[in-house]
């Protein structure tokens, strides 16, 4: 029997709703890595935090985060998916390079509530 929604699918939700809230996605989709960064350490793109300050002109956000990090937001949207709480699609842009490699990424968009009368 499931206890509800753990600590790291709640924050990935908060994280969904705000940023869809401040217009900050397209169409409301928003890719992994933000919700990774954003959920874990949202002053790493905030290019004006002490931390950043040494960095140089668009190097001024850092979006590196850990294996493991990737790994538990990554675990937390399937398991958001399969609850009907978030949907989910990979993008995929063409060929790159010589030796023909697609580069494909995930988005993820937080489901409206549905309205009492539905």
């Amino acid at each position: 029997m499931s206890r509800g929604l753990g600590k790291i699918q709640r924050k990935i939700l908060a994280v969904l709703k705000d940023l869809k809230r401040r217009g900050e996605s397209d169409e409301g989709w928003i890719s992994l890595n933000v919700v990774i960064i954003m959920t874990y350490r949202p002053w790493q793109i905030n290019s004006h935090h002490p931390a950043n300050k040494e960095r140089i002109g668009m190097r001024r956000r850092d979006w590196s985060y850990k294996e493991t990090e990737r790994l538990a937001v990554t675990t937390a949207v399937i398991k958001l998916e399969k609850l009907g709480l978030v949907k989910g699609k990979i993008l995929t842009a063409g060929r790159s390079g010589e030796r023909g490699g697609v580069r494909r990424w995930k988005v993820v968009s937080v489901i409206d509530e549905r309205k009492e009368g539905d």
